[in-house]
């Protein structure tokens, strides 16, 4: 009888899926998952089940570390169990929550920007069958709504079941949570579709009103604003949190998208009873109505538009440099030091950079993750004229370089087609230290407009220029230091080998990573508030600072294998480290 059933489900599910409309739609929703920053052959990317892995893990990890915070036998010994509100406390944690959802579900769209259209492909596949454009269509509709409702359990599927759990358990009764789970899973599915539409509305409506190549253009930017501000409202989401449980939200507090749903959400349940529930939760229902019907607008328009536009673009040219940026890529590379073919390798890397849009959104993202964790650095220190600078302040255009280099570090690990290596290996016999010479001069090429018009301008109207002048030496001299140490052990061109060192232990390097830092942005920031109210500390530590660099690069030097060769292929690593001792 088991085999009975399980045969006819099968038989059912192969003819379901045999029909035109549900082929299709099952076509594009594996299609979504075919990503340069997630797979390919020969990189260094994550595989997509390992990424969705890891966008589950902080939805179930994050509710178990709230045990103590909720405990009913922890607040009966510490006395506060008459005082404690769990209802009023997890709206912190629940705007958390929200706050992850959306930041997930949105960098997943945008980097997806590309995917929501027809592209080349589908039209050479799907043009020439007895098809039509509406059924087309719809395939694509129900592929995205697949897409959305399996963002919608992996990101939120843990923690919906888990976290109502744990803070309900020894303050309320089954109905509680039954009830809590439902407006909580609610309230997180809807703030999820309100981003997905949001950001599926955007992509329309620039596709239906700007020109293929102009739609290129502005993509890129628009892809890298939107992943700068899902990371910034996910930075800021811990400082706004503990407002929400104050009771009093202020009016800029009450524009955050993910506060209209939390306000949904315990508007359904009822408690705690905050008058600007009602409010808020009906800004979050209108919303989501004006966000989807905008999305649907502008995605019918510009669907049709641009599908009918590919035949016209398959065969067009790249596009081309105008005067200006010509003329401005030809004064960066007389300005760059170094033999000539350094130079050609750095130019290629920089244009690399500009042009390819995976690479532009990861470093975007860097330095937009870098300006956020400064931004608040600096809002939670003292203002005052004194004539040092405090060490937050200090420490701003540390962490831009810090994200800046670590972020060009793994994107140079990241070439744009592999196979276009071979171009590198006829120019000549290029020397193992090639590589790092070429990504360091990248590097610094990068930091240097940064340090001299921004940051000695904004000093120097703040402290002085004289302090402005000896804080852009101090960081221009760490950033020389963290480049040769980020570059230790490269041995490729950059954007020409997708190897890179502990890359096969991914959990060491984020460890690793994350102390170095503290080190540089906290502990480097302290160190130079302190020296720069003495002439002779500041010298004696820039002195200290140079020598151990030089001795490193010597000792780096004096380690390296001498039949060193430039690597064009990933390896890797054995799974047992000799210690060479012999």
């Amino acid at each position: 009888m088991t085999r009975k059933l399980l045969r006819r489900a099968d038989y059912a599910r192969t003819s379901f899926f045999l029909r035109p409309l549900p082929c299709l739609a099952a076509h594009f929703f594996t299609r979504f998952f075919d990503s340069e920053l997630v797979s390919g052959d020969g990189d260094n990317s994550l595989s997509i089940g390992g990424v969705f892995a890891i966008f589950a893990v902080p939805g179930l990890l994050a509710p178990l570390l709230l045990f103590a915070k909720y405990s009913s036998f922890g607040a009966w010994l510490t006395g506060q169990w008459r005082r404690m509100n769990v209802w009023q406390m997890s709206l912190a944690d629940q705007y958390l929550l929200i706050t992850w959802a959306m930041t997930v579900t949105g960098i997943a769209t945008v980097i997806k920007w590309d995917s929501l259209f027809p592209d080349r492909r589908d039209f050479a596949a799907l043009a020439p069958l007895p098809l039509s454009l509406a059924r087309i269509f719809y395939a694509k509709v129900f592929g995205l709504a697949a897409l959305l409702l399996f963002f919608i359990i992996d990101v939120n599927g843990p923690s919906s079941v888990v976290f109502p759990m744990i803070f309900i358990a020894g303050w309320g009764n089954f109905t509680d949570y039954v009830r809590f789970t439902a407006t909580h899973v609610l309230a997180i599915a809807a703030a999820s579709a309100f981003t997905f539409l949001f950001f599926i509305a955007i992509a329309g409506v620039f596709q239906a009103v700007l020109p293929p190549r102009w739609f290129v253009r502005a993509s890129r930017y628009v892809r890298t604003v939107a992943v700068v501000s899902l990371l910034s409202l996910f930075l800021t989401a811990f400082a706004v949190s503990d407002v929400l449980v104050r009771g009093h939200w202020p009016r800029l507090v009450r524009m955050l998208p993910p506060v209209w749903f939390v306000a949904l959400s315990r508007a359904l349940f009822g408690r705690p009873a905050f008058p600007v529930f009602p409010e808020l939760a009906r800004l979050a229902t209108w919303s989501l109505l004006i966000v989807f019907v905008a999305a649907a607008v502008a995605y019918a328009l510009s669907y049709r538009r641009y599908f009918m536009k590919i035949p016209e673009s398959i065969d067009a040219p790249a596009g081309e440099y105008s005067r200006v940026a010509a003329a401005l890529w030809r004064v960066i590379e007389r300005l760059l030091p170094g033999r000539p073919a350094e130079r050609a390798c750095a130019i290629f890397a920089m244009k690399t950079i500009v042009r390819s849009e995976k690479h532009w959104l990861i470093l975007g993202g860097s330095l937009g993750l870098a300006v956020t964790i400064a931004s608040e650095s600096i809002a939670g220190a003292p203002l005052s004229r004194a004539s040092v600078p405090p060490a937050p302040v200090l420490a701003f255009p540390l962490v831009v370089i810090f994200f800046l280099i670590s972020g060009l570090r793994f994107v140079f690990a990241m070439p744009s087609e592999l196979r276009a290596n071979w171009i590198f290996r006829t120019c000549g016999d290029l020397q193992a230290d090639t590589g790092p010479r070429i990504a360091r001069l990248v590097m610094l090429a990068l930091i240097a407009p940064f340090l001299i018009l921004i940051c000695v301008p904004v000093y120097a109207a703040a402290f002085g220029l004289a302090m402005a002048a000896a804080h852009t030496m101090f960081a221009a001299l760490l950033s020389l230091v963290l480049a040769d140490v980020a570059l230790a052990g490269y041995r490729s061109i950059p954007f020409t080998c997708s190897w890179a060192p502990g890359k096969g232990n991914p959990a060491f390097s984020i460890g690793l990573y994350t102390l170095a830092f503290f080190l540089f942005a906290s502990l480097m920031s302290a160190i130079e508030h302190w020296i720069l109210a003495s002439v002779v500390r500041y010298a004696v530590m820039a002195g200290v600072i140079v020598a151990a660099w030089l001795w490193w690069k010597h000792e780096a030097a004096n380690g390296e294998e001498p039949d060193a060769v430039l690597l064009y292929e990933d390896r890797r690593e054995p799974a047992v480290q000799t210690l060479n001792l012999s």
